[in-house]
């Protein structure tokens, strides 16, 4: 026996990322005490994030934002993920190789004062909304066929 589907005012919300998730890898210690003050022991230093084709969406629930902010992480896999609702990485630091390659931002993305270090591609990337102010780049960053809406 076949079971239809259920119509769509029937699903249930998504659950935020933020449940599913750790709470990102934020970097309290001011960037002028970074080498030498220790790291926050929940603080987890030179951690890789890979969430490549995964799907981020805050619409259905009361986080209006998710919160990359002073996010510091080594290298990062953002590649094919779409972001539904705002993001912010403000402040964040990426130490090694960070991609947002075909990456879609649904709502305003802030890269406000994010530091990246290792090689930055948003190739392909498409933005309904960005601010970039005072970001900085140790290599040049790619924007190969981004589109900015």
């Amino acid at each position: 026996m076949r079971v239809p589907p259920r119509p769509h005012k029937d699903l249930k919300p998504c659950v935020p990322p933020q449940h599913l998730l750790p709470p990102p890898p934020t970097n309290t210690r001011p960037k002028h005490e970074r080498n030498t003050t220790p790291a926050n022991p929940r603080f987890w230093e030179g951690m890789n994030i890979d969430l490549s084709h995964a799907t981020l969406n805050l619409t259905w629930s009361h986080f209006t934002d998710l919160n990359f902010r002073n996010f510091h992480v080594a290298h990062a896999d953002f590649s094919n993920v779409t972001f539904l609702g705002n993001v912010s990485f403000l402040g964040a630091t990426f130490t090694d190789d960070a991609s947002f390659d075909n990456a879609t931002f649904t709502d305003p993305a802030s890269f406000w004062e994010a530091t990246f270090l290792g090689k930055t591609s948003f190739q392909g990337a498409t933005f309904a909304d960005h601010a970039f102010i005072k970001a900085t780049y140790a290599d040049i960053p790619k924007f190969d066929g981004a589109t900015f809406i």
